[in-house]
């Protein structure tokens, strides 16, 4: 287990984190850091949880990557020229045809927006690029993603989160950021402790199985960490549906705002996660140093 020696790098680069936790090959250890909430927004975890239940619903055939955002939602807003050939792989991957984010409520002014159909914020977006060509990282993508996912099944993605993966998974006390129409954001505003986000990565490590439970169908989480995009927009390098992949390691990386991170290694049955509210600077080098950490016991 890594958890101490990453403990000790976290208080010396005196980081913001408020816990870690770590699974390895059965074996369970959490340490808390400073004293927080019980569950904390995990920020942009938030949008790999969204894609587990995407692939869900893939898997049952209630929705398809080939699914088109104006053929399902196409009556609720004006969508301009360009949108109707978006699909959901184009959601998953950040390549609708964008050139910079939007309806990102962790720092814009919600306000601007007032009880508008978020829907509708997001059809005033121009597409500068041909859908699939280019990535720009938004939260618009997954937040359409949940409205699909409630026009194809009937449920809320919120529902459908708590009852196929957070209660079969005893992950209790959770809570989502809605629009104000009562969705999901889907990109972000998922409140987990770090504990849950430790049993989401033994999830992707498991194949979408968890204690002899197939929550997730094994070939989506495949699909999930697969190197889809290069990213302009992150020393990760990669992006598949809703995760990241970096050049220098097979790990997969779940990443949100602040600091959430979950990095799972299948080649060492190993998951480490941790939350908190932090800079990017001193966590690049915790990174880099649980990376070197990983690679040392691969080699010992």
């Amino acid at each position: 287990m890594l958890i101490k020696q990453l403990e000790k790098k976290i208080r010396s680069l005196n980081l913001n984190l408020y816990g870690i936790c770590e699974y390895e090959k059965g074996e369970w250890e959490k340490i808390t850091l400073r004293e927080c909430n019980p569950k904390n927004d995990v920020y942009s975890v938030s949008k790999s949880v969204t894609s587990l239940v995407t692939g869900i619903l893939i898997g049952e055939g209630v929705m398809s990557l080939e699914d088109h955002v104006t053929d399902v939602l196409g009556g609720l807003a004006d969508f301009p020229p360009g949108w109707e050939e978006v699909t959901v792989e184009h959601l998953l991957t950040h390549t609708t045809g964008h050139a910079e984010g939007c309806l990102d409520i962790d720092s814009a002014d919600i306000s601007n927006w007032g009880f508008l159909d978020y829907i509708e914020v997001v059809a005033k977006q121009p597409l500068v690029y041909a859908p699939g060509k280019k990535m720009c990282y938004s939260d618009s993508n997954f937040y359409l993603l949940s409205r699909m996912i409630t026009a194809k099944s009937g449920r809320m993605l919120q529902d459908l989160v708590r009852e196929r993966i957070l209660i079969p998974m005893e992950i209790m006390g959770t809570a989502w950021a809605v629009c104000p129409k009562g969705y999901a954001m889907g990109a972000t505003g998922l409140f987990l402790g770090v504990e849950d986000m430790a049993k989401l990565g033994v999830l992707m490590l498991h194949h979408g199985n968890w204690k002899g439970r197939q929550l997730v169908p094994a070939f989506w989480t495949e699909e999930m960490r697969k190197k889809r995009i290069v990213s302009r927009h992150s020393a990760q390098d990669y992006y598949g549906y809703g995760m990241w992949r970096r050049s220098d390691t097979d790990a997969s990386i779940i990443s949100g705002s602040r600091g959430q991170r979950i990095f799972v290694f299948p080649d060492r049955e190993h998951v480490v996660a941790w939350q908190g509210y932090t800079g990017s600077a001193g966590l690049g080098l915790l990174i880099n140093e649980l990376l070197q950490l990983e690679k040392g016991s691969l080699q010992g």
